[in-house]
């Protein structure tokens, strides 16, 4: 099939009216004619007539095709053909990088599926036929520059390959499936493998303490999941797993089998709390906080402002518990209440977000219906927000109830100090080449609907780069008309 890559160059081929108009415009003087004794009268005046024709019909030809051709080597023409796919009885796909662990790991199976017609093919974009080769002698895994989630391969394997049986093999790592499991309408049989870490440890946060000691948190990932751990240094107790070091005054930490260093933080937490007329809310703020600063041990300063005027500037979080609009402020994080209208609510909070989090007893809420661009951490039973989130050049929570015993249950469940926790010390989140967490395999498989509803795609295409016989085709054609044109000139 015949392609053009830029057809906007076809407005050239409008240049094929030059050569129309030069060889229309063709004046020729008429001859006269003398009949009998006319002949012998004296010629007073020429008479002339013209005609409008074409002329040197073959070289006009050869100059249109010639502005023809230009137009279509500009256009960057291919020539597409479509061939026929041999059905397999199967496919196999492996990641490129991973054939030799996947091998490795299901010998027996992949064998087996070999041998009973499977074609091989690599499990990314283009999913190109790979050679039985790669099971035994490919190096260990390699890079990807654009990974793609295997969920994701997975239901373009299932559009382009349809009505075909496919056996996937992936390692287990959770966060390379993605986060949406897809529909497909093929078979597909899934088999995992271990990655090559077994676990990974690194330092996620130190901070000075309020008694001028250390606090290290140390995240460690495996199969099951990831844990934390913390460890309390000073200068005079040294710790078997970390190293204590200082440079320019300041400490720094790392862990004895990773000489990465990670800085201390030795700021002071600056929190201001502005409740205005609710008061209570206020004191239930702030003794979260004196219970998040026991635990932790965290440099804390927290500032009550009774008026607006007197919240500082250089806070580092701001509790608004007024039932005033929040004014602007520049302030890193913000927790306040929002929402208009007032409503009895008697029912519960729930919350996806928070792992172990128990449903908590609403009473009171505020509706707002335009929530857009916030993060719903928090809903009620029948999805109203109660909590959102949004991130940006300030992070603000909008509570769209209140911490008081007569709108809600919060401030008195076990879980609030851990909420003020989660506001002020969030854990950080895990970066992927840390996070070797293994997916469960009720998790792994995508659901199948049992209807096939694709076209049949499993043809390739190959493409023929035609430029350079058009580049020939313009210079037999430039060459032949610059000799037609000037035997017609000789002429």
């Amino acid at each position: 099939m015949f392609q053009l890559i830029n057809p906007i160059w076809l407005f050239t081929l409008a240049g094929i009216s030059i050569p129309v108009i030069i060889h229309l415009w063709n004046v020729r003087q008429g001859k006269t004619l003398k009949i009998g004794s006319i002949a012998f009268l004296k010629e007073n005046s020429s008479a002339r007539s013209r005609k409008i024709k074409l002329s040197d019909l073959l070289l006009l030809l050869l100059r249109c095709l010639l502005v023809a051709l230009l137009a279509l080597f500009l256009s960057y023409p291919i020539w597409k053909q479509k061939e026929a796919f041999k059905k397999a009885h199967g496919l196999i796909f492996i990641k490129p990088g991973q054939f030799r662990a996947a091998y490795e790991s299901h010998k027996q199976t992949i064998d087996s599926l070999l041998k009973s017609g499977y074609e091989l093919h690599e499990f990314a974009i283009g999913f190109k036929k790979a050679d039985s080769s790669l099971l035994v002698r490919e190096p260990s895994e390699q890079k990807l520059e654009k990974p793609v989630a295997y969920w994701q391969l997975a239901k373009a394997a299932d559009i382009q390959f349809p009505g075909i049986e496919k056996v996937i093999f992936t390692n287990s790592r959770q966060n390379q499936f993605g986060w949406k499991r897809p529909v497909i309408h093929s078979k597909i049989k899934w088999y995992t493998f271990a990655a090559s870490d077994s676990s990974k440890t690194w330092i996620s946060d130190a901070y000075l303490t309020s008694t001028n000691g250390i606090k290290v948190i140390t995240a460690k990932s495996d199969s099951e999941g990831v844990s934390y751990k913390t460890t309390s240094l000073s200068s005079n107790t040294p710790d078997k797993e970390i190293n204590l070091s200082y440079q320019n005054g300041l400490p720094q930490v790392s862990r004895i089998d990773n000489s990465t260093l990670f800085a201390v933080d030795t700021s002071t937490l600056k929190i201001t709390i502005y409740s205005d007329l609710n008061k209570s809310d206020g004191n239930f703020v702030a003794a979260g906080i004196q219970a998040f600063q026991k635990i932790s041990g965290r440099r804390i300063k927290v500032t009550m402002a009774n008026t607006v005027q007197k919240i500082p500037a250089n806070s580092d979080w701001l509790f608004w518990l007024s039932d005033s609009k929040l004014s602007e402020r520049k302030i890193k994080n913000i927790f306040c209440y929002a929402g208009e209208k007032i409503v009895n609510d008697h029912d519960f909070v729930f919350s996806e977000a928070v792992p172990d989090f128990l449903p908590v007893k609403l009473f009171k809420i505020r509706h707002h219906d335009d929530v857009a661009g916030e993060d719903i951490n928090w809903t009620n039973g029948v999805g109203r927000p109660v909590l959102t989130k949004t991130i940006g050049s300030q992070t603000v929570y909008r509570f769209y109830s209140r911490l008081d015993p007569e709108w809600n249950d919060l401030v008195w469940v076990s879980q609030f100090p851990d909420f003020i926790a989660g506001l002020l010390q969030p854990y950080k989140s895990v970066a992927p080449a840390n996070d070797i967490r293994k997916i469960s395999s009720a998790q792994l498989q995508p659901t199948f609907s049992g209807v096939d509803t694709h076209e049949n795609k499993l043809v390739d295409e190959k493409k023929t780069d035609l430029q350079f016989a058009f580049w020939l085709a313009l210079l037999l054609l430039f060459v032949t008309e610059r000799m037609l044109a000037n035997k017609l000139s000789a002429r």
